[in-house]
């Protein structure tokens, strides 16, 4: 019974939540109508089904030699009656159970049913019996099958006639053997659909084996006494279902991109704001850490980069990507923005590893941990180490995914983020060491190793706007973007290196620089014109 539970809660599951899996049922038997009928009229109108099987005819549906037919005949059992005589009633329909049965009967075979339960009356008075003579009551029957739909149905003997004698309300039924099977609605039986029955013969090779034949016939049962049922709704899709799952996630991630998106266009008129540029920054760190990191799961990677390129080479569908919503809302969100500024609003206030190494970095500051000097030859070349990585795991996704994958560990995000630095001791040390290298090399990661902000930093070229714009006086004699610039973002002309100065966003540092550059005189109220001040 524990096995029949398990195997109809999974059908029913599949079929309410996986679509193609299988249709529900289309219609219940009809519990409520009962029309008297004569034995006659039940067999004629198809409420009982009768199946009588000839020796001759049973040898030609099973191929064999008629005396082996006939030596498996059960012996008590007279040679004249037909090879498989059986008869066939589902009792559970009022105008089929009571007719057969009589009312009185009827009620106590349905009183001793389990809720969901099918009693199908089976009869045999055939010279191959419906059960052996060693067939134990209350087990499955072995000769005897019904199915629907190329699925058994799992039978079981009730045992109801262990103590009390058949009873049935016409005297024309008279069974060698009676027995009333039952199984379990939820097995997916729909009584619209034809049900197989079939006798399995056993059959004796020689004086030690034996071997099975089977044998099957067809009955459906008619429609008046069903019911139709209405068919329940179209599963939605599965990345649909996942959409409404993570719909709270959603919402307050559209929030922080919304406010995010509007400080980016109106960065212009906050600069005058700047004192509040440190609490703002640090809110916006640990939000992007705990909630789109941790939380969301809403790390991109440069593996989602080239399993992009992957799909557009092999057949986009855009199904695969819908399946992580968060990934999916931060990617478009993030193509959009490299248009629009650039790389620096994903680096500097989207990335969850990008604020680890920047929540490092300020702590080094507060303990008064000096920056270490990267020379400037040096550095201008190590920059271009991040695009060299870039393109040898795009390649190699091409020929072979799963080694690019493996590869992509040069990124920690999978060790820093999505198992939040549950896993073996190698990859927790690298990550670990990236880490505390940001407190000496400001963002050394995002600016020498990372390939995500390679691949970004490549569209980010194609941007439309460029927040910091040049005046007369950049690089001589003002120099105070490069000065304050924890990452070099700036040449010695104070021409940008990335494609965007937020990347380049220091809480202590480039506050001082943002407030410098877009700060606007403001003495006098009266004046007509903004004079802005190196």
């Amino acid at each position: 019974m524990v096995h029949d539970t398990i195997l109809a809660a999974a059908r029913k599951v599949a079929q309410a939540r996986l679509a193609g899996f299988g249709s529900a049922t289309k219609a219940k038997l009809n519990m409520e109508l009962f029309e008297p009928k004569a034995l006659g009229h039940l067999l004629e109108q198809g409420y009982v089904h009768q199946w009588t099987v000839s020796d001759s005819e049973a040898a030609s549906l099973l191929d064999k030699d008629i005396g082996l037919l006939e030596d498996a005949r059960d012996n008590e059992y007279a040679d004249n009656a037909p090879f498989i005589d059986l008869s066939m009633a589902v009792l559970n329909a009022p105008s089929i159970g009571i007719n057969v049965l009589g009312e009185d009967e009827y009620l106590r075979i349905m009183d001793a049913l389990a809720p969901g339960e099918v009693a199908v009356l089976v009869g045999s008075s055939g010279g191959y019996q419906l059960v052996s003579d060693d067939f134990v009551r209350g087990t499955t029957p072995t000769r005897f099958t019904l199915s629907q739909a190329g699925s058994p149905l799992p039978l079981r003997d009730s045992d109801l006639y262990h103590i009390s004698d058949p009873s049935f309300s016409s005297p024309l039924l008279d069974f060698d053997q009676v027995y009333i099977f039952t199984f379990s609605d939820q097995n997916g039986f729909d009584p619209s659909v034809p049900l197989t029955v079939g006798m399995r013969v056993q059959l004796r090779k020689n004086f030690l084996e034996y071997e099975w034949a089977e044998t099957y016939t067809r009955f459906s049962l008619p429609d008046s006494l069903l019911v139709a049922v209405d068919p329940p709704p179209k599963p939605l899709p599965l990345w649909h279902r996942i959409w409404l799952d993570r719909q709270i996630e959603l919402a307050v991630l559209a929030v922080y991109l919304l406010i995010l998106a509007g400080v980016f266009t109106f960065q212009h008129r906050l600069s005058g704001y700047g004192k509040y540029l440190a609490p703002v920054r640090f809110a916006a760190l640990a939000f992007v850490v705990f909630f789109i990191g941790f939380y969301a799961q809403g790390q991109l990677s440069v593996v989602n980069i080239y399993t992009l390129l992957l799909s557009l080479w092999q057949g986009f569908d855009i199904k695969v990507f819908l399946l992580d919503p968060v990934l999916f809302v931060l990617w478009s969100f993030v193509f959009v923005s490299l248009f629009l500024w650039g790389r620096g609003l994903f680096c500097g206030w989207l990335c969850p590893f990008g604020a680890m190494q920047e929540a490092v970095a300020a702590i080094a500051d507060k303990l008064r941990l000096r920056q270490w000097s990267i020379d400037e030859a040096l550095h201008n070349r190590l920059i271009y180490l991040k695009y060299i990585i870039l393109l040898v795991l795009v390649g190699t996704a091409f020929f072979s995914l799963s080694l690019a994958e493996t590869m992509a560990e040069i990124e920690p995000f999978k060790t820093a983020v999505t198992l939040i630095f549950e896993r073996s001791f190698p990859f927790v040390a690298y990550a670990v060491l990236l880490l505390l290298l940001s407190a000496r090399v400001h963002k050394a990661y995002c600016r020498y190793l990372c390939p995500l902000g390679a691949g970004l930093a490549v569209l980010g070229r194609f941007r439309v706007f460029s927040w910091l714009p040049r005046r007369s006086e950049c690089g001589s004699p003002c120099r105070l973007c490069e000065k304050s610039c924890g990452i070099h973002a700036m040449r010695k002309q104070a021409r940008l290196i990335t494609t965007s100065a937020f990347n380049a966003l220091n809480v202590q540092r480039f506050t001082k620089m943002t407030i410098a550059v877009w700060r606007s005189d403001t003495a006098s109220e009266n004046a007509n014109k903004s004079r802005w001040k190196c």
